[in-house]
């Protein structure tokens, strides 16, 4: 089975699971790139991203296309903004016909609506089967779930026949 993991990472969390993730299934890594970087500093942060994921609003990206029949399967990554996916993966999901590929999906928040976020991915993609919500390594609390999580996520995944 080809896989790809898709993802796309503002500080780092999200990208830290999307390498874990395509290490243990042998799968190819794509970052998506907007055209214009959302800026790190918080309150820029959350008045460009979060205002975008609120109005889905689709920024450029760099790399817009996938051929999407060389997979067999395609795992998609997105921080949690505003209790929806960030502004870059709704723009590379509008891009490309990844309906019926994306089976999997990982949420990254740092105190957000993870759950919200899914079931708004799932209005977009409805194939997804299989879920983990992490939290952001700073939220400690909640973070130390993570691991496991992902494990868990990881073997459910590789127990999809090929």
């Amino acid at each position: 089975m080809k896989r790809i993991v898709i993802y796309y990472s503002l500080e780092g969390n999200t990208e830290k699971a999307a390498k874990q993730i395509a290490e243990a299934l042998e799968a190819e890594l794509v970052r998506i790139e907007p055209v214009k970087s959302i800026p790190t500093d918080s309150d820029k942060k959350f008045m460009v991203g979060g205002m975008q994921a609120m109005f889905d609003i689709c920024p450029k990206l760099q790399n817009e296309r996938l051929d999407e029949a060389a997979y067999d399967q395609i795992i998609l990554g997105t921080p949690v903004w505003a209790g929806k996916c960030a502004s870059p993966v709704r723009s590379f999901i509008k891009k490309n016909h990844l309906n019926e590929k994306v089976t999997a999906v990982f949420t990254c928040s740092g105190g957000g609506d993870n759950d919200g976020c899914i079931a708004n991915l799932k209005k977009l993609l409805h194939h997804i089967q299989y879920t983990v919500a992490l939290a952001d390594q700073n939220n400690q609390e909640l973070s130390g779930k993570n691991e496991s999580r992902l494990a868990e996520f990881i073997e459910q995944l590789k127990h999809i026949s090929e």
